[in-house]
């Protein structure tokens, strides 16, 4: 058995069907974005979610989602419309997130804010010299600013 993780965007909105047999199964068209040598190529996987998994996410999940999958990955064989052979890639979903990098074109994913106003709490953001910060000046701060560069420390820093 094969399991892999993928990030990537959906191509299409979530598609809800029923086997023979009556078990819910949600298809996902996962995008992954791959180079080979000098070309950017994207390679579609179909990602089904079996039975009530991830239900609160459903409404969320619209074509251009950036999501990561996590699953036990299978080949489907099938015939084209030309009668060739093709093979795709079918991942069965166990873990399933929204991808904290890029950007969700055409939907909108919970954040944390999103929850914590639910709950009542109210948001706020403090700087680095504890000054409040407004969402615009959040998104102007490089965040890894400094990140990997060599720290200096003086002994009387050191607290032992």
């Amino acid at each position: 058995m094969m399991f892999g993780h993928f990030a990537g965007y959906l191509g299409a909105d979530p598609e809800e069907r029923m086997t023979s047999k009556g078990k819910r199964v949600i298809t996902l068209r996962l995008g992954v974005k791959t180079r080979v040598g000098m070309k950017d190529e994207t390679v579609w996987c179909k990602c089904n979610i079996w039975h009530n998994r991830y239900d609160k996410m459903l409404p969320y999940l619209k074509k251009g989602s950036r999501v990561i999958v996590a699953g036990d990955i299978s080949v489907e064989s099938y015939m084209s419309k030309d009668g060739s052979p093709q093979s795709s890639l079918v991942i069965s979903v166990d873990s399933l997130k929204f991808s904290p990098f890029g950007r969700n074109e055409g939907s909108r994913s919970p954040s944390l804010e999103d929850n914590h106003q639910q709950a009542g709490y109210e948001s706020v953001s403090v700087g680095f010299e504890g000054e409040a910060l407004d969402a615009e000046a959040i998104k102007d701060k490089d965040m890894y600013a400094g990140y990997g560069q060599e720290q200096q420390y003086v002994c009387e820093d050191v607290p032992f």
